[in-house]
């Protein structure tokens, strides 16, 4: 379900004021809302004979659009009659997905269904969503005349771009399912190899492809091959769908094969080592006697993954492709059709090549069928035993990945680094290494690093240390004012986390907005009540109609507005600490006031929450309670998350560690929000009266060594 992280309420205009971070979706006002749940039901007819078994475990996305408000929840999975999306009264659309529309490959399905819903007054409306498939399956058979005449079959199915999939006897595949977009095209390319090594080639396309079909391909001989050996033959192509046969005729008497070449010096081996940099020529000439009908070009930076290859046909190909290829160094011109000779030069993208493995593939059919193929497996090394193939910084730790080029790691192979200031450098332990024998490659973290400092890494053997040295700066590692809370001043009867004077400000509380009536619930101590100095007291009250929840946030309080209020959330933070640490202690009381629909948490016991937020805002995220709009921690522009819930009583502090996970590691934060009350369900209303929650010495952790293995596994820094 779409979860809001709800921070301030109002009870009435003046009366009570309260923040709190919870997960819990329920109605704040009584006579305009409804309630929503979903049942999803699955229609997995295609229009062939393939079926469609969808998995237990899948999950839907459901949007609800009304004219008063939009939501959207991930998992259809979670809104059930037990927790329900709250509405305002009205009609809404509703649409389920499952899958990407635009997704190609192996088991790549797309689902969609809709369906209205009508929401009415304090009812609980359960709408049924019947799911179809929105994409397209494509899957293919063989049949026997062609399995027991052919060592090996295969078909690359593509859009029409190529981008697409491959089907393959190799590779043991042929039962799968794959997927391309509706509206779009299918093309198919053949390959058979008898036991000769002789190759029959075939291609054809489908178009504007139909939602719900699944293009069923069944590739046959023809019964009458004759005393041809092959040399002539027809290869019956069923489509399915659309009752579709079509014969295509494979000649392979005695002609003039194509062929290709290379230059003097260009080792055209399957299995090629070239060093890194390398700029000889490298010139690839293709012959073609009978006349070009298909040049197709295909890269690809993983050998074993030949069904993602990015494809080119440089038949008639357009100048935007001519241009794309000359962009990563593959000189190479359109090729009109019937003609007999091409020429593609890829010095230029061998030599841009890091130390790797990678993957050309050129496929050259000719205008009656032959073919002539020149795969080649690249790898590009260097001359030393290791070498640092990426690093990724952070502010006082960085990832680093090197290389080892021999059958085994080795001896002695690590990474050595040092500031880029100094000339005396320090070795990994072997024991933090970790190696993947498979991709020779080894990793590791390295700690202990200074912020905003430029440092260089080299990956050795004790053999050979004299390697490239890779230079990298970590990143900045802020604090944010006040963590400590020692600083206060005092207006009346509200308290503020902040100097007198203090500008920007950056703590707040819902104290101006409550602090008449019942006093600052959120407030400063010292003494045995702090760590050291003074520490933050925030306590739940509870004053004729209204409970407040004790508060704590960056940002800054706004204004009332009717029954709710203003609070513009985050303060400016561009650094990326990997956990929240500090101290705190807490006194639950049993939840004795609850707000509408809250009735159920009486008796349970109350809990603290502190939460933090790393977001991409373009400014503070102004939370506004009257009209329901609160922050989406699920959101694409949340870049990281943590939270702390409990409801165990502490006397004494004790120290706490809250893991940011990271949904995005490749962004830098804008925003940061730290947010903490006393009584976690405050925002509804809902609380213990006198559960009451400390904190103190606030700090961040930015070294990712630090943490335990089961932290580290949060934050995923290393995705």
């Amino acid at each position: 379900m779409k979860r809001f992280l709800t921070k301030i309420l109002t009870a009435v205009s003046l009366i009570g004021l309260t923040v709190a971070c919870n997960d819990v979706i329920l109605s704040e006002h009584s006579g305009d809302t409804g309630y929503l749940s979903v049942s999803l039901g699955m229609d997995d007819e295609v229009l062939t004979k393939a079926q469609i078994t969808p998995g237990p475990d899948m999950a839907f996305s459901i949007e609800v659009k009304g004219a008063k408000t939009e939501e959207t929840v991930e998992d259809h999975r979670t809104l059930t009659k037990e927790e329900p999306l709250v509405l305002p009264v009205g009609k809404y659309d509703l649409k389920a997905k499952h899958g990407d529309p635009a997704g190609i490959g192996f088991n790549k399905p797309y689902y969609e269904g809709v369906a209205q819903a009508n929401i009415t007054t304090d009812d609980l409306t359960e709408a049924s969503v019947i799911c179809k498939l929105a994409n397209v399956m494509v899957t293919v058979e063989f049949d026997e005349s062609i399995t027991a005449n052919f060592r090996s079959y295969s078909v690359f199915v593509e859009d029409g771009k190529g981008v697409g999939f491959t089907y393959s006897s190799d590779a043991y595949n042929l039962n799968s399912k794959g997927y391309l977009p509706a509206g779009g095209n299918l093309e198919w390319h053949l390959v058979l190899i008898n036991d000769q090594g002789d190759k029959y080639v075939a291609k054809d396309k489908y178009e504007d492809l139909k939602a719900q079909h699944c293009y069923n391909i069944r590739f046959a001989l023809s019964d009458d091959l004759g005393d041809s050996g092959f040399s002539a033959i027809k290869l019956i192509v069923d489509n399915t769908v659309n009752e579709d046969t079509r014969e295509i005729e494979l000649d392979f008497s005695e002609s003039e094969l194509p062929s290709f070449s290379a230059n003097e010096g260009f080792d055209l081996t399957n299995q090629m080592s070239v060093p890194v940099g390398d700029d000889s020529k490298k010139e690839l000439t293709f012959s073609a006697p009978d006349g070009i009908k298909s040049l197709i070009l295909a890269i690809d930076s993983e050998v074993q993954t030949r069904s993602s290859l990015k494809w080119y046909e440089l038949v008639d190909a357009s100048q935007a492709d001519i241009d794309e290829l000359r962009s990563k160094g593959i000189k190479t011109q359109s090729v009109a059709y019937g003609a007999t000779s091409a020429v593609i030069d890829v010095t230029d993208y061998i030599k841009s090549l890091p130390t790797g493995d990678y993957n050309i593939d050129v496929t050259l059919y000719d205008t009656k069928g032959h073919v002539a193929n020149c795969p080649m497996d690249i790898s590009v090394i260097t001359e030393v035993d290791a070498d640092v193939v990426s690093v990724s910084p952070w502010a006082k730790f960085v990832l680093v990945k090197g290389k080892y080029f021999s059958a085994s790691a080795p001896e002695g192979t690590t990474f050595m680094y040092k500031k880029a200031s100094e000339s005396s450098w320090t070795s990994v332990n072997s024991s933090d290494l970790k190696f993947n024998t498979s991709s020779k490659t080894f990793d590791a973290e390295i700690g202990s690093l200074e912020p905003n400092t430029a440092y260089v890494v080299k990956a050795v053997s004790a053999a050979d240390t004299d390697t490239r040295e890779v230079s990298f700066t970590t990143g900045s590692a802020a604090s944010v004012y006040n963590m400590n809370f020692d600083e206060w001043w005092q207006d009346g009867k509200v308290w503020y986390p902040y100097a007198q004077g203090a500008n920007p400000t950056v703590w707040d509380s819902a104290n101006k907005g409550a602090a008449t009536f019942i006093g600052s619930s959120t407030s400063p101590v010292e003494g045995a009540d702090a760590v050291k100095g003074k520490a933050v007291r925030m306590e739940s009250k509870y004053a004729v109609i209204a409970f407040a929840a004790g508060n704590l946030y960056t940002g800054k309080f706004g204004a009332i507005d009717g029954v709710g209020a203003y609070l513009d959330w985050g303060i400016p933070f561009t650094s990326r600490p990997v956990a929240l640490k500090g101290y705190y202690k807490y006194s639950p009381k049993d939840i004795d006031r609850t707000g509408s629909g809250m009735e159920s948490y009486k008796g349970q016991k109350d809990k603290a929450q502190i939460t933090v937020i790393l977001a991409d805002w373009s400014k503070p995220f102004t939370i506004n309670t009257t009209k329901g709009q609160f922050v989406d921690v699920n959101g694409s522009d949340i870049i990281a998350f943590g939270r702390l819930e409990s409801s165990d009583p502490h006397s004494d502090y004790v120290e706490f560690t809250i893991p940011l996970e990271y949904r995005y590691t490749d962004k830098t934060p804008k925003y940061i929000v730290i947010a903490a009350a006393a009584s976690y369900l405050g925002d509804y209303f809902t609380g213990g009266e006198g559960s009451t929650l400390y904190i103190d010495e606030l700090s961040f952790e930015y070294d990712v060594t630090k943490l335990t293995d089961a932290e580290k596994a949060k934050v995923q820094y290393n995705k």
